[in-house]
């Protein structure tokens, strides 16, 4: 596929609006194709878990990277219109062309988040621990998050001085995952900030946002997987994210809570042992 897109890069360039549009088009049906190829995934695979003693991981795992495999395509399409669409100076396709490459991410992710999820309810997960700057990989999911919010702001306050061990993948995937959630649930001026600490015995890492907040009621299911708090114009959402991430940093010898008050925001705080 890469070599593909690479050869064909000047030819795509070359192109009428007209029919970078018409490519718009079809990739958006393929994308929407692997989005009903993925519902039918999570529910066949989640049945298929149920009812067995033993999930085959390796055969999920190996169709998890079909799929992302095929979206990894798309994105690749769409980020070559938005190029084209900048030289162009056409907004509008720029546009289309972003919102495929953020659909696109949710959907990697959602994948991700299932695959761990199977993982951690048939007691096959596992991290693969070294000694980490919690600093350095703060920085760094803040750096890749970043573009993808740029209706609001993140700052981070504070640093640590102690290392911890930690797997960082899994340590950045908790990050990205509270991130996302207070980027959905933000309102008008959004705005993250971290607050970075050392402890008597570890590092905290606490995620605040000025969103719509959570209700009490609600604050005791958000870790519960498949269980996520409805909002107007994002659709339906899977529901894992919070509870993988909950299972990652336990899995860490370590704790996450939630405070928050309605119509305020909310603030995630991580522990994690030195």
């Amino acid at each position: 596929m890469l070599s593909f897109l690479w050869r064909n890069t000047n030819r795509f360039e070359d192109l009428s609006i007209e029919e970078n549009l018409r490519i718009y088009l079809v990739y958006s049906i393929r994308f929407v194709l692997s989005r009903l190829l993925l519902a039918f995934f999570v529910l066949s695979s989640y049945n298929w878990a149920m009812k067995t003693t033993k999930t085959p991981i390796n055969s999920l795992s190996f169709f998890s990277h079909e799929i992302k495999s095929q979206l990894f395509g798309i994105k690749a399409y769409a980020q070559l219109l938005e190029r084209y669409s900048v030289k162009t100076q056409n907004a509008k396709s720029e546009e289309y062309a972003k919102r495929i490459t953020l659909q696109v991410d949710k959907v990697s992710h959602a994948i991700s988040d299932f695959i761990d999820f199977l993982r951690i309810t048939n007691d096959s997960y596992s991290i693969m621990p070294e000694f980490l700057s919690i600093d350095d990989v703060v920085k760094q999911v803040v750096k890749v998050f970043s573009p993808l919010f740029l209706s609001g702001s993140i700052a981070i306050i504070g640093a640590t001085a102690k290392k911890v061990i930690a797997d960082r993948a899994k340590l950045e995937k908790v990050l990205y995952s509270i991130l996302t959630n207070a980027a959905v649930y933000a309102k008008d001026n959004p705005k993250i900030t971290i607050f970075l600490k050392d402890e008597a015995k570890g590092v905290s890492i606490s995620v605040e946002d000025n969103g719509i907040g959570i209700k009490k009621s609600q604050l005791d299911k958000i870790f519960q997987p498949f269980y996520y708090v409805p909002i107007k114009n994002h659709g339906e959402r899977i529901g894992l994210g919070l509870f993988v991430a909950k299972k990652i940093i336990q899995k860490h010898g370590g704790r996450i809570s939630v405070a928050s008050v309605e119509g305020k925001g909310s603030t995630f705080t991580l522990f994690l042992p030195e």
